[in-house]
């Protein structure tokens, strides 16, 4: 009876009382819990969206949430797409490949700067050769958004593989504005 009338809240009316049994449900292991959690990510009140992305974070990744926190990088909102991100990245270390795979689809069809942007830095914290590929593609495109390749360079930063080294010091020579960040990232190496 208290995890539904728990569950129910996150419904409610009230801003405070569906973001705290949103915080609530997060407590509770249970399935019905999972869905109302995953269902959030959809609730047409942006807040709720929100505090379920972050409250996710805390549990086991959950495949079926996976659309719906990549659709929040499209949300319009910075603070929403980096919970979703951070929770997408907490994730990324048990499920590469799910997590990984989703947002190279996104990526796919998605022609809007900013969510490629968000995009390429969730997938940045998908630690895998594939996913280094994909970033290196990215960063060397370039009919990309300057913004979405910076950002492909910055996550390249600290990376030892010959082969990205070798792009971004291809790139730091370069008179483009991209030059100055993959110098930077090549520092990141040293």
């Amino acid at each position: 009876a208290d995890t539904r009338a728990l569950i129910g809240a996150v419904g409610d009316a009230d801003p405070l009382v569906s973001i705290g049994a949103v915080h609530g449900s997060a407590a509770v292991s249970s399935m019905d819990v999972d869905d109302v959690l995953v269902d959030a990510l959809h609730d047409p009140r942006s807040w709720i969206r929100e505090h379920a992305a972050w409250v996710l974070s805390a549990r086991g990744p959950q495949r079926r949430a996976v659309s719906g926190l990549i659709s929040l990088h499209g949300s319009g909102s910075d603070l929403t797409a980096m919970v979703a991100q951070r929770t997408l990245g907490g994730w990324a270390g048990a499920e590469p490949e799910g997590i990984g795979g989703a947002v190279i689809e996104c990526l796919r069809v998605t022609d809007d700067v900013v969510v490629r942007r968000r995009l390429v830095d969730t997938l940045s914290q998908v630690d895998s050769a594939w996913s280094r590929d994909a970033l290196l593609e990215i960063a060397l495109d370039r009919d990309e958004g300057i913004d979405v390749r910076v950002a492909a360079v910055n996550s390249l930063g600290g990376d030892r593989d010959r082969r990205a080294q070798t792009e971004l010091l291809t790139l730091a020579n370069e008179s483009s504005p991209i030059a100055t960040s993959a110098l930077l990232a090549l520092f990141d190496v040293v």
